[in-house]
C-alpha cells in the first residue's frame, strides 16, 4: 500500500470579524486498509461571526465537506503532478497546489469552495513521523507539519471572505504496512492540534491509546523545540453534545509543553465543527475539525511571561466502530 498526501488548514480572520477555516488536502490513496484505491481532494470549510462571549460556547453552526465518502473518490492517476525547476503544482479537477519553497499557493475550486490563498512558511518542517529517506518499502510512515502565514480570499455562494491568519502545511507518506488506525484511535480518540500568534506558534498530537504518544513542538523567536512523551500532554475539560451526530464530543482542552526554552500553558476552546466519516480496513472513524481560539502563555527559563491570544484548529479523531476479529 502507499498514501501520499499534501495539504494544508488555513486558520484567519477578516476586517468584518469573520473566522474562517479551511481544510484543503489532496490524498493518493492505495492499498488494502483503504478498501477502494483511488484520488481524493477534501474540502471542509466553516465561517463564522461570533462575539468573545459566544466563543465560549459550542454551535451547530452549517459547514461545507466533501471528498471522504467513498463515492468522491476518483479515479487513481486523477491527481497529476508537475515538477519544473524550482516550483511543483498538485492537480485535483480545478483545485492546486503551487509549491515554490517557502512560498505555496492554493488555488482553484472544489465542493463550492474558491481558493486564492498565498502561504509562506514561518517555520521550517517538524518531522514528527519521519524523514522521506528513511522510508521503508516494506511499511513505514514518514512526514512533516510545518507552520505559516495566509491571507487572500476565499468565496462560498457568491460571498467572499478576504482574511489575514496561519495555517500549516502538511506533508506524509505510508508505505507498505502501517498500523491500524482504528485501533489508535481508539478509546477517547486523538487529538491533533495548532495555535498561531505573532508570539509563537505550537503543534501537538496525542491519542488516548498508547503510553508516551504525546509529540509536538514550539516555534518561538525563530527557533523549533520539539517535545514528547511526557513533557507534554492534552487535557479534554468540557464536552457538547453534538445535536447532529449525537455524539459527545470535546470542546475545551487544557495543553501544556515544558522545552528547553520554557514552558507552554493553554486553553483552547472550540466554538464551531464540522464532522465527516473515514471508513477503513476493520471500521469506521469520526473526525470533528474545530474553528477554535486559545489564550496561551510561555514561561521563558528566566520567568519572562509571554501571553497570547491565539486562533487555533483541532482535528479530533475517534474510532466509532470496529469490527470485532
Amino acid at each position: 500500500m502507499i498514501t501520499i498526501e499534501p495539504g494544508f488548514v488555513i486558520r484567519g480572520r477578516t476586517e468584518e470579524g469573520h473566522d474562517v477555516h479551511l481544510w484543503s488536502f489532496m490524498y493518493q490513496q492505495r492499498g488494502p486498509e483503504i478498501i477502494v484505491d483511488g484520488d481524493v481532494s477534501q474540502s471542509l470549510f466553516i465561517a463564522t461571526k461570533y462575539s468573545d462571549e459566544e466563543k465560549l460556547s459550542m454551535h451547530d453552526s452549517p459547514y461545507v465537506n466533501k471528498g471522504q465518502n467513498i463515492e468522491d473518490y476518483a479515479k487513481p492517476g486523477t491527481i497529476k503532478i508537475a515538477e519544473g525547476g524550482p516550483e511543483t503544482t498538485w492537480t485535483h479537477t480545478d483545485r492546486k497546489y503551487i509549491c515554490t519553497p517557502p512560498n505555496w499557493r492554493v488555488e482553484g475550486e472544489h465542493a463550492g469552495v474558491h481558493a486564492d490563498i498565498n502561504y509562506k512558511e514561518i517555520s521550517k518542517g517538524f518531522f514528527h513521523l519521519g524523514a522521506f529517506e528513511n522510508l521503508k518499502k516494506e511499511g513505514g510512515v514518514a512526514g512533516y507539519v510545518m507552520h505559516g502565514t495566509a491571507e487572500g480570499t476565499i468565496t462560498v455562494k457568491g460571498k467572499a471572505y478576504k482574511f489575514k491568519g496561519y495555517g500549516v502545511h502538511e506533508r506524509i507518506i505510508q508505505s507498505g504496512v502501517v498500523p491500524d488506525r482504528t485501533h489508535y484511535m481508539g478509546g477517547r480518540g486523538l487529538n491533533w492540534m495548532h495555535g498561531w500568534s505573532e508570539d509563537f506558534s505550537w503543534y501537538c498530537f496525542k491519542g488516548d491509546v498508547g503510553e508516551k504518544n504525546f509529540t509536538g513542538v514550539i516555534n518561538i523567536k525563530g527557533e523549533s523545540f520539539p517535545v514528547q512523551g511526557a513533557n507534554g500532554g492534552i487535557e479534554e475539560t468540557l464536552y457538547w453534545l453534538d445535536p447532529k451526530s449525537k455524539l459527545q464530543i470535546p470542546y475545551r482542552w487544557k495543553v501544556w509543553m515544558e522545552t528547553e526554552k520554557g514552558r507552554l500553558e493553554s486553553t483552547v476552546y472550540g466554538y464551531a465543527r464540522g464532522y465527516y466519516t473515514w471508513i477503513r480496513k476493520h471500521g469506521t472513524m469520526v473526525v470533528n475539525q474545530y474553528q477554535a481560539d486559545a489564550e496561551s502563555k510561555f514561561t521563558l527559563k528566566d520567568g519572562t511571561v509571554i501571553e497570547s491570544k491565539q486562533m487555533n484548529m483541532i482535528e479530533h479523531m475517534r474510532t466509532m466502530y470496529r469490527q470485532p476479529e
